[in-house]
């Protein structure tokens, strides 16, 4: 993803399908139904945990809030992502996003090298720092150093995936001579979500960003200073990701405007009700008027 400097096979935006929230049972059938339709990948979200009750605001609405209960599933992606693998041919897989600073860097780096290794080069990394601050008291993990603890993280990862020995000193990770295997078999593409300006500054530096929720307006000046801070690093010249996510009733002119702002990945919100027959029968909605702008 990305390698083409955001053109599709077929059209000017690749088109993905996000599936939140879906039952474990029903995972395969949906990635199989989404290849087989034309989209590019699926997306899956994540959190580690969800408390009954929380305070946090929800950064990415008006009024900070989600409809969003802790009884829905969160498949952990990677365990989700090597069960596809195996039953798909192309289908690429990306986390929209995978919330880094709650989990340790080995379990990561080898987590997706793992994935890399069995479906090589079908894995784009998309991750964020995370909102809900009772998820990381409950994790035991400090929410307000959960950005620095980020940065130190995928320093980490780009180290550990270079096959060793590494060693590296931080104020959150600390290791020393370490060998971690596997390492994945081709460059991962590294995507940031958010729209801070940390985490404009991180995707930057990485091979993407991922909006996750931004009005037009501010998305055309959000995607500006990232790519003037692209530029300052000399990374200008380099592929890079723009994806957002966009409601399933989304036409392909909204779509194709969505390019013509420097989008070059749409996600589609997963369906939400019905059994599988009739979440097949929505993918097939949802792709019927852009099958000839997927790839």
């Amino acid at each position: 993803m990305g390698s083409d400097g955001g053109v599709s096979e077929r059209g000017s935006v690749r088109h993905w399908q996000a599936l939140h929230f879906a039952n474990p049972r029903e995972l395969l059938a949906l990635g199989q139904a989404a290849e087989a339709l034309g989209f590019t990948g699926i997306a899956l979200g994540d959190h580690l945990l969800l408390p009954a009750e929380w305070q946090s605001p929800y950064p990415y609405t008006p009024d900070g809030k989600v409809a969003m209960s802790p009884h829905v599933d969160f498949p952990d992606p990677w365990v989700s992502f090597a069960a596809l693998a195996m039953h798909t041919r192309q289908l690429k897989f990306t986390t929209w996003v995978y919330i880094l600073p709650l989990r340790d860097v080995f379990t990561v780096a080898k987590s997706v090298a793992t994935l890399d290794r069995l479906a090589p080069g079908r894995t784009v990394f998309g991750i964020g720092v995370g909102w809900l601050a009772e998820e990381f008291r409950a994790s035991g993990l400090e929410f307000t150093r959960r950005g620095r603890r980020t940065d130190e993280m995928l320093q980490a990862l780009a180290l550990l995936w270079t096959g060793g020995p590494s060693t590296f000193h931080g104020e959150h990770l600390d290791f020393h001579d370490v060998y971690l295997r596997p390492v994945p078999e081709q460059s991962i593409p590294i995507c940031i979500g958010g729209h801070s300006s940390a985490a404009l500054g991180r995707a930057a530096a990485h091979d993407g960003w991922f909006a996750l929720s931004v009005a037009p307006a501010d998305f055309v000046l959000q995607l500006r200073e990232v790519q003037e801070r692209r530029k300052s690093l000399g990374r200008d010249g380099r592929p890079f990701t723009v994806m957002t996510m966009v409601g399933p009733e989304a036409d392909h002119a909204e779509c194709e405007e969505f390019a013509r702002l420097g989008v070059t990945d749409i996600v589609f919100q997963p369906p939400m009700s019905g059994d599988l027959p009739e979440k097949i029968a929505a993918l097939r909605r949802t792709m019927a008027g852009h099958s000839s702008a997927s790839g």
